[in-house]
């Protein structure tokens, strides 16, 4: 993208629950694939690409709550609002498990009313678009890391933590309420044993990454080993590709800063 508003172009030539990837067609639909993982090593662009998946949520009018124990994408609460963003150590304080529960609550809300309201109980169809509701994505930057300062906790604190998670893998998609998971690399303890890894219906995996992330993250045995450079990655999609292809992310002229997209939000609504 050479200017801020040729970005916004493309941002505002796709639905409202759509994330353009890559200009053959590539990109994610939240409505059919709402989970989503990303997985690099340092230096394979995996921070450059949360940032344009987040920017094009928040440029949509997506709301997102943020994780995120390195504080650097809490920093992105000067635009989401401090209330939605946690990166306090969980041994020390509830703010993470809090703001989890927070997002399940919200879920389990938007559920009842499809359930009981009276324009959608008998709608077997009906979901989040039907309601008119905006898509809420919780985003956890470096689970692994999370994970291993949840070991320290006794089960019962894990547990609560975990049962959160997977509850929104499991129900999200019906109530537009989604994951963005990023892991810097992929161990058996990654998920903590909950089937949060089977649910999540994007992933893709940046530069290159070592043989056990990938097969743990695709299952899969056959991924040749492939250079590929920052910004380039092996990717599935559970409604189009189900095994290994390879994406380009998208670059950019310009930085993907918090004052950047503050002028890209401006933009936006002088558009609107």
């Amino acid at each position: 993208f050479e200017t801020m508003q040729e970005y916004l172009d493309v941002i505002n030539s796709t639905e409202e629950y759509v994330i353009p990837l890559m200009k053959n067609g590539i990109e994610i639909n939240l409505a059919k694939t709402p989970h989503m993982l990303v997985s690099g090593q340092t230096g394979s662009g995996k921070s450059y690409s949360l940032y344009h998946l987040m920017f094009t949520l928040m440029l949509k009018g997506h709301e997102l709550f943020i994780i995120d124990r390195k504080q650097a994408l809490t920093k992105f609460g000067e635009i989401v609002g401090t209330d939605h963003v946690a990166d306090e150590n969980p041994t020390e304080s509830e703010q993470i498990f809090e703001l989890v529960e927070k997002v399940e609550s919200i879920m389990n809300e938007r559920e009842r009313i499809l359930k009981d309201d009276e324009r959608f109980k008998k709608d077997i169809e009906a979901g989040f678009q039907h309601a008119g509701w905006k898509n809420i994505c919780l985003v956890i930057d470096e689970l692994g890391a999370l994970t291993q300062d949840l070991a320290s906790l006794k089960k019962a604190d894990r547990d609560r933590f975990y049962t959160a998670l997977s509850n929104i893998a499991m129900k999200g998609r019906n109530t537009g309420v989604s994951l963005m998971i990023s892991l810097q690399q992929a161990n058996a303890q990654s998920f903590n044993g909950t089937g949060v890894r089977d649910q999540l219906s994007f992933k893709m995996v940046l530069g290159n990454s070592d043989r056990q992330t990938r097969e743990i993250l695709f299952s899969s045995q056959d991924i040749s080993d492939v250079k590929l450079r920052p910004g380039q990655a092996y990717f599935t999609k559970v409604d189009t590709r189900n095994k290994p292809g390879f994406l380009f992310m998208p670059t950019f002229k310009f930085e993907l800063t918090i004052p950047n997209l503050e002028t890209l939000l401006e933009l936006q609504h002088r558009d609107d």
